[in-house]
């Protein structure tokens, strides 16, 4: 931008903000290729007797002289403030910078750019930012830029160059009741040149550890070392001392009542706050200390050291529960060979504020995403679903204790996959496991088979550790859904849910078993599979929205189901949040949802299922269980109370498991047509059942079968010979296990038409 643009601009500036009624005067005092200074005098709003008087009690005058500097990147940036180099510092809202600079202060909570430049007119931009300065300077004046109501402002260090990156709880709780100090390990980056000094022109980057470190020791390895330095850039390990009062002589203890201004440029300045602050001593001790550690060391290049002084106000910082602030600041030393001391020449001096930023963490996390504490949860498959599943819980906080997968990371499963790995083969447990730690995880891993461990307690204690309340399976496994629902609630405490996507992504639905894992997996699904309307039925069970084999190298192939990661990853989202909020339920049954988008809006419709406990009935004389839901037992003592002088009856719709030995039953069929009634007997008839269970058949995708029949006794008798010959009958014409349930007024009886053998098999 030319000389003569920013006069433009200048113009204008000055042309609006005079327009303004707390503004007295504004003129333009230097205008250059880079930049226009402007000033202008603010007539500050303050009590009569402080007007009167000309000036504030604390050093705010009833008109202010502020300079105003445009760049050459104005209008894209936004105006900036200077206040006279003698303005009172001492307040908060100021940023940080040398006492021979003119104060600067900060006026809006955020991007000051973005406020700006939020309106479509220029002029209202100006006009609003002028009003912040007006406000600002009005509450300086009256000295409520800060107040206990809201807490204690932190010190504003924004345009800082650099930050400490720590748990800021684990450096706070360092602060003990006495005086003192203690030093902490951190690695460090460092970019700048290496004769640059600390500052705009040098950043410095400290990653705190949770592990206090002694700065010399008998050992010959020290906590200080720099690696792979270069021109511009550096890093190594190095420390951070961190230092906090004592108590006054009557006991209290030392509180930093007063907002001191933030004009540290030099190791003296640090020395003198230490003092303020009332830790002096122990800042000196530290310095000596690295003094004796760097000893017997010499290095051309500056090896960056952090500090952290912890300041007790008088109450909580704004929006923490704590009083004790933490300042930081980033130091460098210089052990050349033949020095004096560790800050010989001009840039050993420096010292600069830095920012100080949490690390990331589980508690940020929440913060982050607004979500509450919650138990842990272990997480079964680390496919593209559960990649995916895992870090969402842990981006919001959730505590991840356990991830399970036996397989290897491929190429091609960076199409969906939520980290990205290279093409190398890695654990998939391992992969998300790693990228868990990033986020302040802990996970132990798994790469074993679940399905191996069925009868190995000590494997379901690496799946699901003692303190997982929950566990997802995102496997889309039968079988694993199957042990899942095997395994007692006594070995596997953690209730389970399941997500899985269906019909290429257009849908996906979520289960939850119930207390004592009643419903289970397998019921659930039995029950979604029931219960499928048919624009679900059509993705759920449609062989051309299934599975497909997908070639991923010559001769090789995997099948998978084709869709996009944008498609998995917001369906694997919201099915994530379907879980969240279930798992605050304590009811005793089940749920189940199902999503399904609409391909022309993409408009997601949630339909959502209460599964009471089911009722679990013996079969007699073989090691089988039936498992019936709640909506089929009210429905069969409906038609039985409807038939009270003549037995009645049906077909029984449900799964079938040969590996779990149950017997799910989600529905029924009405008796043919020619059935008959009488006191004696039911008798089922023919007409039309093959096609009514053919069509039941095939509208669930074929996962719910013709399982048996039922019939009502009209009082409490068990089997009678004549039912044992049906179900004889029953075991004949269709392939085993097939039921004969009976239902009288006050209980339910179940046979099987087969006798099974020593090893349990029909």
């Amino acid at each position: 931008m030319s000389a003569a643009d920013l006069q433009r601009h200048a113009d204008h500036f000055q042309r609006v903000v005079t327009g303004h009624p707390q503004c007295l005067a504004a003129g333009i005092e230097e205008i250059s290729a880079l930049s226009a200074r402007l000033y202008v005098d603010v007539d500050v709003e303050m009590t009569l007797i402080e007007r009167a008087r000309g000036v504030s009690s604390n050093g705010v005058f009833k008109v202010e002289r502020v300079w105003v500097v445009l760049t050459n990147a104005y209008p894209w940036r936004e105006p900036t403030f200077r206040f006279r180099r003698d303005f009172p510092r001492n307040l908060p809202h100021l940023y940080p910078g040398s006492a021979d600079d003119e104060p600067a202060p900060c006026l809006v909570d955020g991007a000051a750019g973005e406020y700006f430049n939020q309106f479509g007119m220029l002029e209202l931009g100006i006009v609003y930012l002028f009003d912040q300065l007006a406000v600002w300077l009005a509450r300086a004046a009256e000295g409520t830029l800060m107040n206990e109501a809201q807490g204690w402002e932190p010190t504003i260090r924004y345009q800082a160059s650099g930050a400490l990156i720590a748990e800021t709880d684990y450096v706070r709780q360092r602060v003990g009741k006495d005086a003192g100090w203690t030093a902490l390990k951190a690695g460090f980056h460092r970019f700048g040149r290496q004769d640059a000094v600390l500052g705009p022109d040098v950043e410095v980057f400290f990653d705190v550890e949770n592990e206090p470190t002694a700065l010399f020791a008998a050992t010959k390895k020290r906590p200080v070392q720099l690696w792979s330095p270069s021109s511009e850039r550096s890093y190594g390990t190095t420390v951070v001392g961190i230092f906090w009062s004592g108590r006054q002589p009557d006991g209290r203890s030392l509180v930093a009542s007063q907002f001191l201004p933030e004009t540290i440029t030099s190791i003296a300045d640090l020395t003198a706050r230490a003092d303020q602050f009332g830790f002096r001593s122990q800042f000196r001790s530290f310095v000596d200390g690295l003094e004796r550690m760097l000893a017997d060391q010499s290095c051309d290049y500056p090896i960056p050291i952090g500090i952290v002084f912890c300041a007790r106000r008088p109450f909580d910082l704004m929006d923490r529960r704590t009083p004790i602030e933490l300042l930081p600041y980033a130091i460098e030393v210089r052990p050349k060979v033949g020095r004096s001391t560790l800050f010989d020449g001009e840039n050993g001096l420096h010292s600069a504020p830095i920012r100080v930023l949490e690390k990331t963490s589980p508690a940020l996390l929440r913060e982050v995403a607004n979500e509450r504490e919650r138990a842990a949860t272990a997480l079964i498959g680390c496919g593209s679903v559960g990649s995916k599943i895992a870090l969402h819980l842990a981006r919001a906080g959730i505590p991840v204790s356990a991830v399970t997968d036996k397989s290897n990371l491929l190429p091609h499963n960076m199409a969906r996959y939520g980290p990205v790995a290279g093409p190398l083969p890695q654990p998939k447990a391992d992969v998300i496991a790693e990228n868990l730690r990033n986020l302040g995880q802990s996970p132990s891993v798994h790469r074993g088979d679940v399905l191996v461990g069925l009868a190995d307690d000590s494997i379901w204690k690496e799946v699901a550790p003692r303190h997982a309340e929950t566990v997802i399976n995102s496997t889309a496994s039968l079988l694993v859904r199957e042990a899942l629902s095997l395994t007692s609630i006594e070995r596997f405490p953690p209730r389970v849910s399941e997500v899985a996507l269906f019909g290429r992504g257009e849908g996906c639905f979520v289960l939850y078993e119930g207390q004592g894992r009643n419903p289970n997996l397998v019921d659930l699904m039995a029950v979604l599979t029931g219960a499928a309307a048919p624009h679900e039925s059509a993705l759920l069970f449609d062989e051309e929205h299934g599975l497909a084999q997908v070639q991923i190298g010559q001769g090789c192939g995997s099948l998978t189901m084709p869709m996009s990661d944008a498609r998995l990853s917001s369906m694997t989202a919201i099915a994530t949040e379907e879980i969240l909020d279930r798992w605050e339920e304590r009811e005793g049954g089940g749920h189940v949802a199902i999503c399904v988008r609409d391909r022309t809006t993409s408009n997601l419709t949630w339909r959502r299922l209460a599964v009471p406990p089911l009722i679990e009935i013996p079969v007699t004389g073989a090691e089988w269980r039936v498992r019936v839901t709640v909506e089929v037992v009210d429905r069969i003592r409906a038609e039985a109370a409807a038939y009270t002088d003549v037995e009645t009856g049906g077909l029984l719709i449900g799964s079938c498991s040969a590996r779990m030995r149950t017997i799910t039953i989600v529905d029924t069929l009405p008796a043919p047509p020619d059935s008959t009634r009488s006191a004696a007997k039911f008798v089922l008839g023919t007409e039309g059942a093959q096609a009514a269970i053919r069509d039941r058949h095939q509208r669930s995708g074929g996962g719910l079968l013709d399982v048996g029949t039922w019939h009502s006794h009209l009082v409490d008798v068990g089997p009678s010979n004549l039912d044992r010959d049906t179900a004889r009958q029953l075991a004949d014409e269709r392939a085993p296990p097939a039921i004969l349930l009976i239902v009288t007024p006050t209980d339910f009886h179940c046979i099987m038409g087969t006798e099974e053998g020593a090893n349990g098999i029909p």
